[in-house]
């Protein structure tokens, strides 16, 4: 019974890093996304995504490789989707 208390808990938790994680990406984008840039963003997520859905890389690469493209790696630094963080 501890054992399965404790992996809702952990799931609970998880659930929660990410949808913070998820609102900080938001706020990002509106940001630095702008009409020069739709392009070049586009042509970075779509080479993302494709590595992402066939299991190349996972969510939290995902989101650094594309913050990288735009020269924001200071979130990324600080370890906002470091996995090493979450541990």
């Amino acid at each position: 019974m501890d054992t399965q208390w404790k992996i809702e808990r952990a799931t609970r938790d998880d659930e929660a890093a990410m949808t913070e994680r998820q609102h900080d990406a938001g706020e990002y984008w509106a940001s630095v996304l702008t009409a020069a840039n739709y392009a070049q963003f586009y042509q970075i997520v779509g080479a993302v995504v494709v590595d992402c859905v066939r299991g190349r890389i996972e969510l939290d690469e995902f989101l650094l490789r594309i913050m990288q493209a735009h020269g924001n790696t200071s979130k990324a630094n600080r370890g906002l989707w470091n996995r090493a963080d979450r541990s």
